[in-house]
């Protein structure tokens, strides 16, 4: 909903789609390409230069950028995609610790259709080429076209973040900037929640769980999900203790993966779920049952084959209200979702923030398996 004092344009919702986005700080794609053309120059982004403003600052152990260089040509025969699109493309770089953002990478590359829809196919660097690449995103309830150019960090030849596996692919590299555009620097991509970059390739919702709390048919639930094609990641906690780094068996404490597979197999008649995991580093994989290995007799599983008011309301009305579900405290992440089964009837959505009196500006998405009906209600001063 707007924020007060806005109004919704609904000639707005005929351009706000993965197909027709709108220009990111009103740059627009094929006018600036069209003008590179027209004086044969290669495409410099003001907005989002190609020098240390664009780093950023790390709030920890800044590395030294003093010998960033952005080149026009890093290899001499550069090319967006080679072999196609893959998991195995790209690696982590050394600087930045964006797991999150390259583990929703893994889980896009897994569908074609959002890949084209995240990275549009006309652009390359052959035909047309002016040193300009666009990319979309879906950001605050608005689907984006962001323009970068393709000047990328390096020191010594090398990239500073991601890189990729083959030299002369940039594919990963030329996302990964469009991404640290939008959040304002590579910087700002230190660490985040795969959740938020998942949405932002795809403009859908997320579940959240915590293994401890988790619900007893999670199971099921990740089945589902990944035979309906949803991407998928995860993340491990902090250990504190070498036993505790121990049972992990590989795992990475604080680090994000992308869930690959999820499968159910019969081992010696017993049946047995198994979860496979990319780790975005490239390195450091599972040593526990079932890892590189492991030895037993498997047997594959056949598939069988997953209203609404605001206003400004008196203390009274909660008070003498039991609320159906509540959020335990605050949190800081972008997004807050919860699911329910409700009874037939109204019920009233109360977002908050942190400090009462407060006013910003919010989306809310409501998706429903029966009938829904919605009012907003527009606050009126006493």
């Amino acid at each position: 909903m707007p924020p007060p004092g806005c109004h919704h344009n609904p000639n707005e919702d005929a351009v706000n789609s993965p197909t027709s986005p709108l220009n990111f700080l009103d740059q627009n794609y094929q006018e600036l390409l069209q003008n590179c053309l027209t004086e044969n120059t290669l495409y410099n982004d003001e907005l989002f230069p190609p020098d240390n403003s664009s780093i950023g600052l790390f709030d920890v152990d800044p590395p030294d950028m003093s010998q960033a260089v952005w080149p026009f040509e890093l290899v001499s025969d550069p090319n967006l995609i080679v072999d196609g699109v893959s998991r195995f493309d790209y690696a982590q770089g050394s600087v930045l610790g964006n797991c999150w953002f390259l583990a929703s990478i893994g889980a896009l590359t897994f569908e074609k259709d959002i890949m084209k829809q995240v990275m549009p196919a006309e652009k390359s660097f052959t035909k047309d080429y002016a040193g300009i690449f666009h990319f979309r995103f879906w950001r605050f309830g608005k689907w984006i076209d962001v323009v970068i150019d393709d000047q990328l960090p390096t020191i010594d030849d090398e990239l500073l973040f991601v890189c990729s596996k083959m030299s002369n692919e940039f594919w990963p590299a030329l996302l990964e900037k469009a991404y640290a555009k939008v959040c304002g620097s590579y910087a700002d991509l230190n660490a985040g929640f795969i959740s938020e970059a998942l949405m932002d390739f795809t403009g859908g919702t997320h579940m959240y769980y915590e293994l401890n709390t988790a619900p007893a048919d999670l199971w099921n639930i990740m089945e589902c999900a990944f035979t309906s094609k949803t991407l998928i990641g995860c993340s491990s906690n902090t250990v504190t203790t070498p036993e505790e780094n121990e049972i992990l068996c590989g795992i990475v404490a604080e680090h994000t993966y992308t869930v690959t597979g999820v499968f159910e197999v019969t081992s010696d008649e017993n049946p047995v779920h198994l979860v496979r995991l990319l780790n975005p580093w490239g390195r450091k994989e599972w040593r526990g049952d079932w890892s590189d290995g492991f030895k037993a007799v498997l047997k594959a599983k056949g598939s069988n084959k997953m209203r609404s008011q605001s206003g400004r309301f008196s203390s009274e009305f909660f008070i003498e209200r039991e609320p159906v579900a509540q959020t335990d405290g605050l949190v800081w992440l972008r997004e807050v979702m919860k699911f329910f089964r409700l009874e037939p009837g109204e019920y009233l959505i109360v977002p908050c923030t942190e400090n009462p009196g407060e006013t910003a500006s919010f989306v809310l998405s409501i998706f429903s398996k029966n009938e829904t009906h919605f009012e907003h209600i527009q606050e009126t001063s006493e």
